[in-house]
């Protein structure tokens, strides 16, 4: 890049990129979480048109050669997207044709008011449940589950993927540890027996028989 102009431009591209990255880094400081959304990063855009339209021009020998490995690059992005498990988003219909396959006359379902319109969506409008705070403590758990009038009990937990830079591993092993950490799975085994126990992509359902 000889001309000022195109310094410029990489500098538009560039810097923006480099901020996004270290302001998302997972540092032990208050008020932390990412920023990577598009309304952060389209100010890089025109920069990255003009910057691709300089690169076009002065490639146009090698432009079909340029395409192929641009089509190659994010048709390789794409496999991974739909086919490697990891990569999926949270597995809800999945998970509500689970609990439907298994489903009792008197069964309930705990599960938090931003899950009802996924679960409806996907069939599951039918399926008795109980709006629940997963941060409740043992007294409100014990005093809530006592007034439910059901012998088996399902128990649905979300895991967000909560990595920085969006990177799924973090949301798959937090969908492995969640259940052990939450009160109302922790109240459910100590005063039920565990029947069963699915993990799909950001979620795990636990059914338990209450004693």
């Amino acid at each position: 890049m000889r001309k000022p102009g195109h310094r410029f431009l990489a500098v538009w591209l560039l810097v923006p990129l480099l901020l996004t990255f270290l302001i998302s880094l997972d540092l032990p400081i208050p008020q932390k979480r990412s920023i990577y959304m598009d309304r952060n990063l389209i100010v890089i855009l025109p920069g990255l048109l003009l910057l691709a339209s300089v690169g076009l021009a002065r490639w146009r020998r090698g432009l079909p050669f340029l395409l192929l490995v641009v089509t190659a690059v994010n048709l390789t992005a794409l496999w991974f997207q739909f086919h490697d498990p990891q990569f999926y988003r949270e597995g809800w219909r999945d998970a509500v044709a689970a609990v439907q396959s298994d489903w009792q006359d008197g069964d309930v379902m705990l599960i938090t008011p931003s899950d009802l319109l996924p679960i409806w969506f996907y069939g599951g409008f039918d399926l008795p449940n109980l709006l629940v705070d997963l941060s409740a403590e043992e007294e409100e758990i014990a005093a809530q589950m006592t007034a439910v009038s059901a012998d088996r009990v399902w128990l649905l937990l979300i895991s967000n993927n909560a990595n920085p830079h969006g990177f799924p591993q973090d949301r798959n092993q937090a969908v492995k540890e969640k259940a052990a950490t939450n009160n109302y799975h922790r109240w459910l085994s100590a005063n039920g027996s565990l029947l069963e126990e699915k993990t799909f992509p950001g979620i795990t359902l636990t059914l338990f028989q209450l004693n």
